[in-house]
């Protein structure tokens, strides 16, 4: 749902699913996001019918509210978008990992591909400490136990067809 809104958005959509319908002012008080920004990210969720809204007025006061609640299957679609986007991006980086040969200082400070390493005189530009070529094992092994789960979540999730 990260293409749809802002960094808000994700509270906003577990307040409502805890909940199951809120005004925004219930949703601003139970996240502490300030109600416009809680507004801007319903609204964003509205036009792509993430959230159904439901206006209700009060008898005596005349009053309208906006009760606002999730669209299971809509959310689903929205989610399983980030999460292949995210995997996407894994696979992009894991790629990186795999054909590139890093350089880092036995402090860490930085981690640099052999031409900017070469550049930098093999010296680490945070501590002086001499550039060393980095075992990238274990990054790859975290990213690729990442894009397995990625993978088993949209195979086997809900929404997957399944």
């Amino acid at each position: 749902m990260a293409d749809i809104a802002d960094e808000h958005g994700r509270e906003v959509v577990d307040a409502l699913a805890e909940k199951g319908e809120a005004t925004s002012e219930e949703i601003a008080e139970r996240t502490g996001i300030k109600v416009r920004f809680v507004r801007g990210v319903l609204e964003a969720l509205y036009d792509e019918r993430a959230v159904s809204l439901r206006r209700a007025e009060d008898s005596e006061t005349g009053w309208v509210s906006f009760h606002w609640s999730l669209n299971p299957e809509r959310t689903l679609k929205h989610l399983r978008k980030d999460r292949r986007a995210l995997l996407r991006e894994i696979r992009a980086r894991l790629e990186r990992e795999r054909e590139t040969v890093f350089f880092t200082c036995e402090n860490r400070c930085t981690r640099v591909e052999f031409g900017e390493a070469a550049d930098l005189d093999f010296q680490c530009p945070g501590c002086g400490g001499e550039l060393h070529e980095s075992d990238s094992a274990p990054v790859i092994q975290s990213l690729e136990k990442r894009a397995e789960e990625l993978e088993k979540s949209l195979e086997e999730g809900p929404g997957s067809g399944r």
